[in-house]
């Protein structure tokens, strides 16, 4: 007795095929290319960082535009010359660092001056400079020099300030000295910007200073 055939399937259709090959080709470990790390590269977020700073420039340059094409030039022109100012003023503030570590390295192979005398003609120096804190620092050296020589003791160096201050409060020399100290504490340690106003009240502090240690001397 003849078994029956069992029927044979129809071969796939060639569209199909295509489909399941495309299909398992799309598949991770068939991809033969690098793909593209996650995340974004820190050039791609510098650069959405600087479009979104200038984006308010723009619509400002635009809006300007769009009432007179001079207006947005001249705010380019304006935005130039703010950047050259700022690059200008940093390049100063760069070079008066540089200069004032030369100054001190080179004062920190010598001994330090022992006469007030000294310190006030480097004061007047750096005064000449326009370097008015550094100006302001070796006039309050000479004032310390001349105190220390007033009262025949030597300079102590491990004195603050405060502690200086706290050692002539009942005296005529509290308010100069106290001059001296708010403009070094303020302008030199706390980093802030020296102006000439700040030395011409040293220089006015200094010389009361001065004449009340002469005076002293004088009725010794």
């Amino acid at each position: 007795m003849q078994l029956p055939t069992p029927p044979v399937a129809p071969p796939p259709q060639a569209d199909a095929v295509r489909r399941v090959a495309r299909e398992v080709l799309d598949r991770d470990y068939f991809q033969l290319t690098a793909q593209r790390p996650a995340g974004r590269s820190l050039l791609e977020l510098m650069i959405d960082f600087i479009e979104w700073l200038s984006a308010p420039l723009r619509f400002l340059f635009e809006w300007l535009y769009a009432i007179s094409p001079l207006f947005g030039w001249l705010f380019i022109v304006l935005l130039a010359l703010v950047a050259a100012a700022l690059v200008a003023h940093i390049a100063y503030l760069f070079m008066r660092a540089v200069e004032t570590r030369v100054v001190e390295r080179a004062g920190a192979r010598r001994p330090p001056p022992t006469d007030p005398a000294q310190y006030e003609r480097m004061a007047e120096e750096a005064f000449g400079r326009a370097d008015w804190i550094t100006a302001a620092r070796h006039l309050f050296r000479a004032a310390l020099l001349r105190l220390a020589r007033a009262e025949d003791r030597p300079v102590r160096a491990g004195v603050t300030n405060r502690e200086l201050l706290r050692a002539y409060r009942d005296t005529l020399l509290f308010d100069p000295l106290g001059v001296f100290v708010e403009v070094i504490e303020r302008k030199w340690y706390g980093r802030g910007v020296c102006c000439e106003a700040d030395l011409v009240a040293c220089k006015a502090a200094y010389a009361t200073l001065r004449r009340a240690v002469e005076e002293r001397a004088e009725h010794a």
